[in-house]
Formats: structure tokens, sequence, C-alpha cells
């Protein structure tokens, strides 16, 4: 028989386990195991993905970083909210954009 732990020794299966879990059960499950906690921040970049969801709004995601970046420029509100509970969308759902004047 295989033992539980390494049998999730590989990011591929962490990486399926984090598809299904919501936000609170991702925070539990990083306290179960440091492996649990290093396999999600190896694989945030896939379950989160800004580029995607930024090609809803830009034909260039890419540039538009780069802008924000430039100008020190940050994204909020429902979109951020959105994409890190890993919903599609809110009902209304908008890109709030905020610049610091100088």
């Amino acid at each position: 028989m295989v033992a539980f732990s390494s049998l999730i020794q590989q990011d591929s299966i962490y990486y399926e386990i984090f598809s299904y879990l919501d936000t609170q059960e991702i925070v539990r499950s990083q306290r179960i195991s440091r492996g649990f906690r290093a396999s999600y921040q190896a694989n945030l970049s896939h379950l989160i993905n800004v580029y995607q969801r930024l090609r809803e709004f830009f034909d260039d995601p890419n540039q538009f970083r780069v802008l924000l970046a430039k100008t020190g420029t940050i994204v909020a509100g429902s979109f951020i909210l959105a994409l890190l509970l890993r919903r599609r969308t809110f009902r209304d759902s908008n890109l709030d954009i905020y610049v610091h004047l100088q």
C-alpha cells in the first residue's frame, strides 16, 4: 500500500487538488503540511492567471502590466476579488484602476 504523503509528492497532483478547493479550504490545506504550502505557492500562477483575466479587457495584457509598473498604478475592486476567489466574475464587475496623482 502506498502512503498518502508519497502519493501527493508530485506538483501535478497538488494542482488538481487545489483546483477543486475554495479559498478557505486552500488556507486550511496549507496548514496540513509544508508540502501543501510549497506546492500551492509553486502552482499559484496556474491557479490564478492574471494574464488570461486581463485579456477580457485588453488586447495586450502584458503592455497594460508594463504601464501599471511604470506608473505605479494598481488594479483593485471586484476584478481582483474575483481573481483571488477564483470566480469567473461578479455581477456588474468591472476593472478599478487607481492612479497616484503627482
